[in-house]
């Protein structure tokens, strides 16, 4: 009996490369694919083709801590005729989410070396231990000229963050000293507005928990307090609603 190959064979989208469809007035940014490990329940062949049957002109990925699904949703969105909108999810040691997307190859390239940098060493510079990212949010904001950041808020509006501020303490030199700053969304969002100059929008998402509306009404208030914009976006996780089942799964495991 012959044995099942270890991998199976490479999927493709479909055959001969389609026209653009028509500009879209919205677009999927932020969704997660299969190189998001137990988190994406799709891969770039479904991805592309549910966005392409829906029909929008683009569509976003962002991986967590991750640009390894971009090649292939970029060959997969180009044959479909899409517009791939290269990024991933940025993941900090604080427990911030942001989306970020580069304008440029230079963006792309300090993304790549910031990510590179979380998975290769600790936040104390020694070995990193495999699969692991850390990124501190003074390590994204040295890497995020040319980086468009998009920031996702938390399911809690009220949850805690520290991150490290600028004090009230001057030093004989004149300079501020930094010192932890512990705070709700609404209280951090000016210190990473002033801290993320590429900060342009928080991400608002239907999290159908009842008070949807109230939610995204505050955030669309929080952002325009602090000159930033919401963006609407739907974060997706799978392509069709025949794969929760397996991101359920998938889910279990990661939090097992």
């Amino acid at each position: 009996m012959p044995e099942a190959p270890l991998t199976p064979p490479r999927r493709h989208g479909g055959g001969a490369h389609l026209q653009p469809p028509r500009p879209a007035p919205f677009v999927e940014l932020g969704l997660v694919s299969c190189f998001s490990f137990l988190r994406g329940a799709s891969d770039a062949v479904d991805l592309a083709a549910r966005a392409r049957a829906l029909g929008y002109d683009a569509l976003g990925i962002a991986d967590a801590n991750s640009l390894a699904g971009v090649v292939r949703l970029h060959s997969e969105a180009r044959a479909l005729g899409l517009r791939p909108v290269i990024g991933c999810r940025i993941e900090t040691a604080e427990g911030l989410e942001f989306l970020a997307y580069p304008a440029d190859r230079a963006a792309y390239g300090r993304l790549s070396r910031l990510i590179s940098a979380g998975r290769m060493a600790t936040l104390e510079g020694a070995w990193q231990d495999k699969g692991v990212c850390d990124i501190s949010l003074a390590m994204l904001a040295g890497h995020s000229e040319g980086v468009h950041l998009v920031l996702v808020p938390p399911r809690d509006l009220e949850a805690q963050f520290t991150i490290a501020g600028t004090g009230n303490v001057v030093a004989l030199d004149g300079s501020r000293r930094e010192q932890a700053l512990q705070a709700p969304l609404s209280g951090l969002l000016p210190h990473l507005a002033a801290r993320l100059p590429t900060l342009r929008h928080l991400a608002a998402s239907y999290l159908y928990s009842g008070d949807d509306l109230a939610r995204i009404n505050a955030l669309d208030a929080l952002a325009r307090q602090h000159g930033l914009a919401i963006l609407a976006t739907n974060l997706p996780l799978y392509h069709a609603p025949q794969r929760r089942p397996l991101h359920d799964v998938m889910t279990a495991i990661r939090h097992k």
